[in-house]
């Protein structure tokens, strides 16, 4: 029958030679068990030990009468249209010329929506698969750099904490997009579990991560020039617009090659730029572009003027 080291040489659910079961070995001498493994032989017999080390559950709360936040383009929206409304705890633009209008514009040739104030952070570093495929419905090492998925964020229920996009930028750096309203839960969530402080598993309460990831909130200015925020060209003529911003016929190329999900990264128009062919409106061809704060309204504008040939709106 298997032993373990702690209790050798009698089973892990019997006493030792002095007579002392594995409970009561783990109380005397903790250091020598590693109850954070995911499974050993014998495990069992230390669940009353596992309950003592259980961690605290995770609790938030919204903090209360916040004030409405702003993306960067807060001043052109302004400027451009008086319907501007609260939206997930933002002050964003509702419609330009007007809904339809701003549809068919989508359908038919492009249109550019402000979405930079959707959560996005960075995880990365040797551990930080592991950590992804821990914390998310979906798998992260199904996928390559290079290409992005759509996955739950579950809290230790099963219950959903908020949906997310995961884009892997290299083998140990991916980003993650969350939705704006939960970004600020999602990011506690995400550091605690990370931290190991909080319950994920009600089975094995104890359990936590034992080699953490690197985090960073992207929309945090002490990421500095990894700083990053969203827009979204979406629409048929979205190619055609990224590809007339550039002359140079390989990173066209390359751009008409990246794939439904996929992303590159690329210098366009002197924008240092994370392109995903991703978004919400349903299109074949739409894109996610990820530009640093202090450049996204210079490029904003550059889109529009280039896009203008081709029928672009804001949106």
């Amino acid at each position: 029958m298997p032993t373990c080291r702690s209790c050798t040489p009698r089973p892990c659910g019997q006493a030792d030679s002095a007579g002392r079961t594995a409970l009561e070995l783990f109380r005397s001498s903790p250091e020598r068990f590693e109850l954070r493994k995911p499974y050993f032989v014998g495990q069992h017999a230390l669940a009353e030990a596992r309950e003592q080390a259980a961690l605290p559950v995770f609790h938030w709360e919204e903090p209360e009468n916040s004030p409405l936040k702003r993306t960067v383009l807060y001043d052109w929206h302004k400027a451009h249209t008086r319907h501007i409304v609260p939206f997930a705890g933002w002050e964003m633009p509702v419609w330009y010329t007007g809904v339809l209008d701003e549809h068919n514009a989508v359908r038919r040739a492009a249109g550019l929506f402000d979405v930079a104030h959707m959560g996005l952070f960075e995880v990365s570093g040797p551990h930080a698969t592991e950590f992804l495929d821990l914390v998310c419905s979906n798998y992260a090492r199904w996928f390559n750099p290079g290409e992005s998925y759509y996955a739950y964020l579950l809290d230790p229920d099963g219950q959903i904490l908020d949906d997310l996009m995961v884009y892997r930028r290299a083998k140990d750096r991916y980003l993650v997009v969350d939705n704006a309203s939960n970004a600020d839960k999602d990011w506690a969530w995400l550091d605690a579990v990370n931290r190991g402080q909080v319950l994920i598993d009600r089975q094995r309460p104890d359990l936590r991560v034992l080699r953490s990831a690197t985090l960073r909130n992207l929309k945090d200015p002490a990421s500095g020039d990894d700083m990053r925020v969203d827009l979204a060209l979406q629409g048929p003529a979205s190619l055609a617009i990224l590809q007339s911003l550039t002359d140079n016929p390989r990173l066209k190329d390359r751009l008409a090659r990246v794939p439904k999900t996929g992303l590159t990264e690329c210098e366009l128009a002197g924008f240092d730029l994370v392109i995903a062919r991703t978004g919400y409106t349903g299109e074949e061809i739409g894109y996610e572009i990820l530009v640093h704060p202090d450049r996204a309204l210079a490029f904003w504008e550059t889109l529009l003027e280039a896009g203008g040939l081709f029928g672009l709106q804001p949106c």
